[in-house]
């Protein structure tokens, strides 16, 4: 194999606070699609990749979570022997990747929609806490206005 095409994206770390560069997938020339697990993302991870001139430039080019971009990498020695093993399976961290369907590899982008709905939902349920309070506040102060209306 002569290169492999990376995907990159920026995704919401653990706390969902701030934001990662990840390699998200790898496509070989052929179309096959590998799939990199949620632990393996963080772009830190991938060392011999850091170290490409294509790795700077995709760190330069995504800022904003949601950020993408697939870009070719021709196979120095040390990174085909840290994607693809002997026979040209295609690997990381001593564990074979696994191989996906183009349908099903939309995972990434969902990745960043379920950041989205998590933060509105927390949005939303801190918003009708606040109502919530707002109108007890309200309740009680027209008990305490009938009460002492009808002591007078």
């Amino acid at each position: 194999m002569e290169k492999l095409q990376f995907t990159f994206q920026v995704l919401a770390s653990a706390d969902g606070k701030s934001n990662i560069l990840c390699v998200t997938r790898i496509t070989t020339t052929d179309g096959r699609i590998f799939k990199i697990p949620k632990e393996h993302m963080n772009a830190s991870h991938h060392k011999e990749l850091m170290k490409t001139p294509a790795y700077t430039k995709v760190k330069n080019a995504c800022s904003q979570r949601g950020h993408l971009r697939r870009v070719w990498i021709n196979l120095t020695n040390d990174l085909r022997n840290t994607y693809c093993d002997e026979d040209d399976n295609i690997q990381f961290n001593e564990g074979y990747l696994e191989e996906i369907d183009e349908k099903d590899s939309d995972d990434t982008a969902n990745a960043s929609e379920q950041s989205l709905v998590k933060l509105l939902e927390k949005i939303l349920e801190k918003s009708q806490k606040e109502t919530e309070q707002n109108s007890v506040s309200t309740s009680a102060g027209q008990i305490h206005l009938a009460m002492t209306a009808s002591t007078l």
